[in-house]
């Protein structure tokens, strides 16, 4: 079991671990019998039959919606009046949702990018900084704990497999490519997307992009997207834009729901 949650864990994946914390009387399994359920599959087993199924249509539920500031809830059930089981006991069940840590990408490894993932590295985030450019994306230039891919951004967005959980932000050296990097990320549902740049800038972008993309789910999300990002702080150099940038990121990663 241990093993598998590692490997989940290593993959990224938003997981619910469900654990038998309390039993009376005739029960499917003891205390201490644990599955993990993920959007697309079921491991382990808490006993099958009513209370497994109950309890596996509660954590999809669960994995629905954004992660909670309480990861942990319970459910208890009398096994033969709740379930019609007619094993006849009590059972508590405790749910411990188990998010992906929160990866912050960063397209563009200018200075702006570079104080970011600085700051970034500090928090509870992955950190990874993408640019073509071998003089900046220089591993000397950042925390030993971020990864830096020195790639052309498009080429890497091509590969690359993003969702709720991650949050990317678009500081390259180039308005074209920012546009056209906004663009493809519109094909993911992220928990950030954000754009250096002036809202003027934006609205040019939100323009073309609106007649660009046809499709009704890349729109909204193209609407999510923060332009001007960070809080308003009246930042000027970069180190006190990445601030306003970071402040604002934790503020969503860390809004209750």
């Amino acid at each position: 079991m241990w093993s598998q949650l590692s490997v989940l864990s290593a993959q990224r994946q938003r997981f619910i671990l469900i654990t038998v914390i309390e039993r009376g009387g005739s029960t499917p399994r003891g205390l201490g019998a644990q599955m993990v359920v993920t959007a697309e599959k079921t491991i382990g087993t808490i006993g099958g039959g009513a209370l497994e199924y109950q309890a596996i249509q509660e954590a999809h539920e669960r994995l629905k919606n954004s992660p909670s500031a309480n990861p942990i809830s319970y459910l208890q059930f009398s096994l033969s009046h709740d379930l019609g089981m007619c094993c006849g006991g009590q059972i508590k069940l405790m749910l411990q949702d188990f998010p992906p840590t929160p990866r912050l990408i960063i397209f563009g490894a200018g200075h702006v990018g570079q104080a970011l993932a600085q700051i970034a590295s500090l928090s509870n985030f992955q950190v990874w900084v993408v640019d073509d450019r071998d003089e900046w994306a220089d591993l000397e230039r950042f925390p030993t704990n971020v990864e830096v891919i020195c790639d052309d951004s498009e080429h890497y967005l091509r590969h690359a497999q993003l969702s709720y959980g991650d949050y990317v932000v678009v500081t390259t050296y180039d308005h074209a490519l920012d546009e056209r990097l906004i663009s493809a990320l519109t094909r993911f549902s992220l928990s950030y997307l954000g754009l250096i740049g002036s809202q003027a800038k934006w609205l040019r972008f939100q323009k073309r992009l609106e007649l660009e993309l046809k499709d009704e789910i890349r729109i909204e999300n193209l609407k999510k997207t923060h332009c001007p990002m960070g809080l308003s702080i009246y930042a000027e150099t970069p180190s006190e834009i990445a601030v306003s940038i970071m402040a604002e990121l934790i503020s969503i990663y860390r809004k209750p729901n």
